[in-house]
């Protein structure tokens, strides 16, 4: 390492670096200044883009709202295909699926879930959703076993346990297996949010043969 007598040699040094790296110093200068300019346009554009996409997903509400399955339709096809940096699409794709249901098209309803859950950037609660309604739409065909394998395979965060739990005791009681029907419901019983009631899953006990389903709801409370 030099060492410099003088301030005058020390910037006499600094201004030969300059002269002899002036290239490599520009190039430089222009990659910073790049690197800032286009960070701030790629946070601008995923910013539009995420704007535009939820415009585009409320007018898909109102769309369904107002049973205009045409416009819903088109604008699901938008989202679905020029927004996958937004979680908007795999919404727009469960509302389709919904709607294919409600059309009895319940190929088209599989397809759009299956693609749903292929989709690496499926949020875990659209993924949750669509493996639910998958499993209902294969319990609907017959598929049974399809279907139960489909739930007890995957793993759901506590909000969506009842709703997994309530699924598969369905399916077990239409393979006319009612012991395993009845530890499900409870188990969906038992994590049923505390203050709620769930007068339906209570009715699937009490017609399985349990006397007091309120029971397994009391207990699910004082787990919690």
């Amino acid at each position: 390492m030099e060492i410099y007598a003088t301030e005058n040699q020390q910037v006499e040094a600094i201004r030969d670096f300059i002269a002899n790296n002036k290239k490599i110093l520009m190039f430089s200068l222009v990659l910073v200044v790049c690197v800032i300019v286009g960070g701030k346009f790629w946070r601008q554009n995923v910013q539009r883009q995420s704007n535009r996409a939820s415009d585009l997903y409320q007018e898909m509400l109102i769309a369904d709202h107002k049973r205009d399955i045409q416009a819903l339709g088109a604008k699901g096809q938008v989202l679905m295909q020029g927004f996958s940096r937004t979680p908007y699409p795999q919404l727009a794709a469960l509302l389709l699926a919904k709607n294919a249901v409600l059309e009895n098209k319940f190929d088209k309803a599989e397809e759009l879930l299956r693609w749903v859950l292929a989709e690496k950037k499926s949020k875990s609660f659209t993924a949750e959703i669509a493996t639910e309604r998958l499993a209902r739409i294969l319990q609907q065909r017959g598929d049974l076993d399809a279907a139960l394998l489909l739930l007890t395979k995957s793993k759901p965060s506590s909000a969506y346990i009842t709703i997994y739990e309530e699924a598969i005791g369905d399916i077990y009681l239409a393979k006319g297996q009612p012991d395993q029907a009845q530890t499900a419901y409870k188990k969906a019983l038992q994590h049923v949010p505390i203050g709620v009631q769930a007068p339906i899953l209570q009715i699937k006990l009490m017609e399985l043969g349990v006397a007091d389903p309120a029971a397994q709801l009391e207990q699910g409370d004082q787990d919690a």
